[in-house]
């Protein structure tokens, strides 16, 4: 044993060291084979060493995970988020745009950047930045709210530009009246130049970036008017009108049509629908009738609607029209209401349906059917096929979309067709053939209910006919019906077959694009398509029969379902009947126009917007011998609710046909 201080031999046992006199310690300490008793001394330093250590790792451990939500490229855009929003609100504007443009680098489809950048450029009043970053952000997120607020600034540009036009024109007239202009076949000339707003009347306003006002003059004719890039636009009193005209104007056939259109010789001429002011219009006395609608300032309608009512009260000054307007889900509440208290306007818009329905059961509703044969000329007796109840009339339509078979051209070259198959038996032909050359024929957004109800709809129409069908989505008969089991059948065997398995994952927009890009043969969806694929070789048709024994062709799912009605309490009703048929075709014509839908009313001879899709769809549909109501629009509101319940388990076949007419058999009234 060894002294542990001086490290002198001394002996074993000994306490105390004899060369140094340092003490020992205990014999455990350095003898392992010492009683068991004794416990053997703890290696302290090395524990608190290893706890440093961890507590280090640790440490690191959370400042990684810190460091990776705080630079993860989700966390990294929520700040240049809410930086950017911190930069509006001390109008730091350009730091705030750079926020948001350096954030949609890191995610390419965030809406909540575009919105940033949407307030930046409206606070800045950078009309031309604001229309460029809403038409991005519409490309890349398919964001409703985009696309709405674009509609809603290009309408208003285009008033302005209606607005300017007719500074123009009246500045034009009053050059010609002075001599100072001479007519050459369709141009305004000076000084042998076209007449545009960049040149003689430049500071009468400016169109947007990249568009020319050009004046026309014939005198021959006595035609003035202004167009905008292809547009011709003009105004009478302050009601602003345009008409989209499909190529230049070059000869005297291009004159003649728009002598047709416009009054010869009145410089104030509007173009107006066809069809002649009706004689009991016309008062003797000061009279009022009242008016409720569901279109607040914001409603791409509303424009359709001031402009028809400013043309009755310039055509009919007797009567004076008081209109109330309100948001659509209020006036539900406020027209139900008003149904229960009797106490309704002289004239209203309601949705037709099971929603009029009501009204009507309830008797306060007049009917129309006396009113309707002056204007069925007009009026093709199918567009009031929604709004008809026992046989009796009881709205009057305005403007309608139709559910119609879409065919990409292109694709069904690849098989030898160069037209629409007009028959059941040749569609699924069809199908076969682009099946063996590994082609899809359909593809369908499985997961929008609403895209599922346009393909079933549209077979259930073809399979069991137009009447049955509005029957059971009015609640007047059952689902108990084998057709309806078979169209689910058949749907779901077609999916299986020939639609795109990749469908059900994807967005309508984007099934919608692979169809204009020839990834599919046909779209089972709405006319309010035609302006956007008229722009490709796709052509519209009918969706053929199916069952011959009880559907047929001219039938549609789709139709007016906004409708003009009259109250049977109006001490007037006689004249607001009247009026409404006048007011309601103006509307359908101005909504058109602006891209409300097809109108419901005969307005044209021919189709002069240059889309010829829109022109094939009124062709087709306006003399549709009936038009069933989209199932969620006919029926009411918890049938609707549990319709669309059971379509959701259509599309992947967790339900098949039977148990779907048995579950809606039960539950539906």
């Amino acid at each position: 044993m060894f002294c542990n201080n001086c490290g002198s031999k001394i002996d074993d046992g000994q306490l105390f060291c004899p060369a140094c006199g340092a003490k020992q310690g205990s014999m455990t300490d350095n003898n392992p084979a010492a009683s068991g008793d004794q416990k053997q001394k703890k290696p302290v330093k090395k524990f608190v060493l290893i706890g440093v250590i961890l507590l280090l790792l640790a440490a690191c451990a959370g400042g990684a995970v810190f460091a990776l939500k705080y630079f993860s490229a989700g966390a990294r855009t929520e700040r240049l988020l809410t930086q950017g929003e911190q930069y509006i609100s001390e109008k730091e504007y350009d730091l705030a745009e750079a926020a948001f443009r350096e954030a949609l680098e890191i995610a390419p489809d965030s809406a909540d950047a575009y919105k940033g950048l949407v307030k930046v450029y409206e606070k800045t009043d950078d009309t031309d930045a604001l229309m460029a970053v809403l038409e991005e952000a519409v490309e890349a997120t398919g964001d409703k709210y985009f696309s709405r607020k674009l509609g809603s600034i290009e309408d208003d540009n285009r008033r302005s530009d209606v607005e300017t036009a007719e500074m123009i024109r009246e500045a034009v007239l009053a050059d010609i009246a002075d001599g100072v202009l001479t007519g050459r076949d369709d141009l305004v000339v000076k000084k042998g130049k076209v007449t545009t707003i960049d040149e003689t009347y430049k500071g009468l306003g400016s169109p947007a970036k990249g568009y020319n006002f050009v004046a026309h003059y014939d005198a021959d004719y006595g035609i003035c008017y202004v167009s905008l890039n292809g547009f011709v636009l003009t105004s009478n009193d302050g009601i602003n009108e345009y008409m989209e005209y499909d190529g230049e104007l070059e000869d005297r056939e291009d004159l003649a049509l728009l002598a047709s259109l416009f009054d010869p010789g009145d410089s104030s001429a509007v173009i107006t629908p066809d069809g002649e002011d009706h004689p009991g219009l016309v008062t003797s006395e000061s009279v009022h009738l009242t008016m409720w609608f569901p279109i607040t300032e914001g409603d791409v309608e509303r424009h359709a609607y001031e402009a028809a009512i400013a043309e009755m009260a310039e055509e009919y000054p007797g009567i004076t029209l008081d209109w109330e307007a309100y948001e659509r889900e209020a006036y539900k509440t406020r027209i139900k209401a008003a149904v229960a208290a009797d106490e309704l306007p002289d004239i209203f818009v309601t949705w037709s349906g099971a929603f009029l329905q009501d009204f009507v059961d309830a008797g306060r509703v007049y009917c129309l059917d006396d009113y309707y044969p002056d204007y069925c000329n007009d009026l093709p007796e199918g567009m009031l096929s929604t709004s008809t109840y026992a046989g009796k009339h009881y709205g009057i339509p305005i403007n309608y979309n139709a559910v119609v078979l879409y065919a990409n051209m292109d694709v069904l070259a690849e098989v030898g067709y160069d037209e629409i198959p007009s028959t059941y038996n040749d569609l699924i032909e069809c199908c076969e053939a682009l099946k063996k050359k590994g082609i899809y024929a359909f593809s369908c957004a499985g997961n929008e209910v609403w895209c599922v109800s346009e393909y079933l709809e549209t077979i259930f129409l073809k399979t069991i006919g137009s009447d049955p069908l509005n029957e059971i989505f009015l609640g007047r008969a059952t689902w108990n019906n084998p057709g309806i089991a078979d169209s689910v059948d058949m749907l779901q065997g077609m999916i299986s077959d020939y639609f795109d398995p990749d469908g059900i994952n994807m967005s309508n927009e984007d099934v919608k694009t692979a169809f204009m890009n020839g990834d599919f043969a046909f779209y089972i969806n709405g006319t309010w398509n035609c302006i956007e694929f008229s722009f490709y070789n796709i052509e519209v048709g009918e969706m053929p029969v199916i069952d011959s024994r009880y559907a047929g062709n001219g039938s549609f799912i789709g139709g007016p379902s906004e409708v003009i009605a009259v109250a049977e309490s109006s001490a007037r009703r006689e004249l607001a009947a009247q009026y409404g048929f006048e007011l309601a075709k103006r509307i359908s014509f101005h909504g058109y126009l602006e891209g409300n839908g097809l109108p419901s009313w005969r307005i044209y001879d021919e189709d002069e917007s240059g889309y010829r899709l829109l022109r094939d769809s009124i062709e087709m549909c306006t003399d549709a011998k009936m038009f069933v109501l989209y199932g969620d629009t006919a029926m009411g509101y918890y049938d609707f609710i549990t319709y669309y319940d059971y379509l959701s388990m259509v599309y992947d076949s967790s339900m098949d046909g039977q148990e779907f007419a048995e579950a809606l058999t039960i539950d539906i009234r």
